[in-house]
Order: structure tokens, then sequence, then C-alpha cells
């Protein structure tokens, strides 16, 4: 299970996106440059 700590309120990210990437592991041409993934096990992830 993938599990994300997100700080602060200004998200530079998609939200959708990060939750597609938590919900099946893959994330393509997704935008997640500033999303906190400290900790978060991506060994499996498939991002492009």
């Amino acid at each position: 299970m993938l599990t994300v700590a997100l700080a602060g309120t200004a998200l530079a990210y998609d939200e959708e996106d990060l939750a597609r990437l938590a919900r099946t592991m893959e994330c393509w041409e997704c935008d997640l440059s500033s999303a906190d993934l400290k900790g978060a096990n991506l060994k499996v992830a498939t991002l492009t």
C-alpha cells in the first residue's frame, strides 16, 4: 500500500494523479513533481 504524507496547502501536482498512483501503482504521464513521496515504496510502481 502506498502511503504519502501531504504537507502544506500549496499543491503543484495533480491530486488525481497521486490518487491513481496510490490505487493502481501505475501513473502514466503524471505530474507528481511537487508531491511528497518520501517513505513511499515505489519499487513495483510504473511511472512514466
